[in-house]
């Protein structure tokens, strides 16, 4: 699952990832969408913009987390980094910088199968 507000970033995300082999189940563009939607799709993995309209990407993160420990979600950010984070969210989700590359995305995957 994709949660950002700019609708050309989740086309270009969505795009990347399935042209990676990864089936994206739902885009959303709000925190509150986000934590519906993962309700009814439940992917094994959520790429959550930080800065999204509703509820901020580090609630939706914590949230989401509670729901199912095993999700893994990645916050992605131009805006902050691993160490501007309170400890209790370090070990929950990872971060990557925007712009995020196919590199990054191919290095994060390696290993595991799964669905966005």
């Amino acid at each position: 699952m994709i949660v950002d507000d700019e609708p050309d970033i989740i086309e270009a995300f969505s795009m990347i990832l399935q042209s990676m082999g990864h089936n994206v189940v739902a885009t959303a563009g709000n925190g509150f969408d986000a934590l519906f939607l993962y309700s009814k799709h439940k992917p094994d993995v959520v790429f959550l913009d930080y800065d999204i309209p509703g509820l901020d990407g580090l609630i939706v993160a914590e949230k989401l987390h509670a729901k199912n420990p095993d999700t893994r979600i990645v916050v992605l950010s131009g805006k902050i980094d691993m160490n501007d984070l309170p400890l209790q969210h370090s070990n929950r989700f990872n971060i990557f910088n925007k712009p995020v590359t196919k590199e990054q995305l191919a290095n994060y995957f390696d290993g595991f199968e799964s669905r966005c």
